[in-house]
Order: structure tokens, then sequence, then C-alpha cells
């Protein structure tokens, strides 16, 4: 399994210098399968994960030790305010940092 986050850590080096949004978001969608699978993701942070699909995220995984203390999402440039609003009147606030890809 640690060879397997090794070689998503690469690959998520890798898509962000080239900005390539889709295979980020691929590794970002592995990398949070298996933290689930590993049991490390509690049911309501997996709730939160799903709900932010719903809203229209890229791509979402968790970050942080001891069941996550953050989700880490990925937007499509075109989808930024509907996302983001659609989170904001679910969970009242949400903290964004936007990081443009080249």
């Amino acid at each position: 399994r640690t060879q397997i986050f090794d070689d998503l850590a690469v690959a998520t080096a890798m898509a962000l210098a080239s900005g390539n949004q889709d295979a980020l978001a691929a590794a970002m969608q592995e990398a949070s399968a298996m933290l689930a699978g590993a049991g490390v993701v509690t049911s309501r942070v997996m709730e939160i994960l799903e709900d932010a699909y719903a809203c229209g995220v890229h791509a979402a995984k968790v970050t942080g030790a001891g069941g996550g203390g953050h989700i880490l999402a990925l937007l499509r440039q075109t989808d930024v305010t509907p996302v983001v609003s659609a989170l904001t009147s679910r969970y009242g606030h949400v903290n964004i940092l936007g990081i443009h890809l080249k």
C-alpha cells in the first residue's frame, strides 16, 4: 500500500507540473478511495466528501491526521462560483485557497 501512495504522490507532482487537472483529479480520487478503504476516514467525513461531489467538485480527498481534519477539493475554473456557493449554503463557511494550474 505504501508504494501505491508513493506512486500517487509522483503522479500528483507530475500533474501539477504539467497543469493536467484531470490527472490530478484521478490521483486525488484514488488516494481518497485508498484512505477510505484503509479505515482512516470517519463516516461523517465520508458524508461530507459525497456532499462535496454532489455540489460539483472535480475531486476531493481528506487531509490531516486522525480521521482527517480538512478536505482538499479540486474545482474546475468554470465551476468555482456555483460550487463555493453550494458548499457555503450547506456548511455556512468554507475556506478557499485558489491555486491556478498552468
